[in-house]
């Protein structure tokens, strides 16, 4: 039983990222000012055309069955004002049932935060630290960081929406699932993994001394 939930964890992970690299082969500028709307609050980083569409389709499905809006905003500096400050500005003029995921390139800030109705739907620290930050972190051989970052930020959403659609007994159709934990747990255990390194080799070299 163990094996087969982990390769139905394993596929959904690996469906995600087909999705994710066919969403990214199409990029058009001009049609950026068009598809920057609904719940997208900010986005002057996130450039993939069909990204941006799915994540509306996603959040427009998530809206309609469950009354909840999954807003984020995806920029490149937050111009020195701390994340939460520049989270409640952007709150400030929502209305109830809402959920915001922010994303800041140059100072490699990332949090969700929501309107109290719906804080106990969603577990942040998961998504965070499970579905966000080893991919994040992970070390990118090809050395394209915007590719990582547009993973990150689209498997933070996805996550974010299908633990609305459980807490709310739904299904989506324009999701694709979130059992996709296998290679986000195998990236989760590297990170923590070179974080024990890290320290082992540091009270290794003090005690020698």
């Amino acid at each position: 039983m163990l094996v087969n939930k982990l390769s139905m964890n394993l596929n959904t992970t690996l469906k995600r990222a087909e999705i994710l690299i066919s969403l990214l082969f199409i990029f058009n500028i001009n049609l950026l000012a068009d598809l920057n709307n609904s719940f997208f609050l900010q986005n002057n980083f996130l450039k993939s055309e069909k990204l941006i569409v799915k994540i509306n389709e996603i959040a427009s499905e998530v809206k309609l069955k469950t009354g909840v809006s999954i807003y984020l905003a995806i920029v490149e500096t937050l111009n020195g004002k701390d994340i939460h400050e520049y989270q409640n500005e952007l709150i400030s003029d929502l209305n109830s049932s809402y959920i915001l995921l922010t994303f800041a390139k140059q100072e490699q800030k990332v949090d969700i935060i929501s309107s109290d109705d719906i804080s106990s739907k969603i577990d942040k620290d998961t998504i965070l630290d499970e579905y966000m930050i080893p991919i994040l972190v992970a070390r990118n051989k090809e050395g394209n960081l915007e590719n990582q970052y547009y993973a990150a930020i689209f498997n933070g959403f996805a996550e974010i929406a299908d633990e609305v659609a459980t807490s709310f007994n739904i299904q989506l159709t324009t999701n694709i699932g979130s059992e996709g934990k296998a290679t986000i747990n195998i990236l989760n255990a590297i990170f923590w993994f070179m974080i024990f390194s890290f320290v082992a080799t540091f009270v290794y070299i003090r005690i020698k001394r």
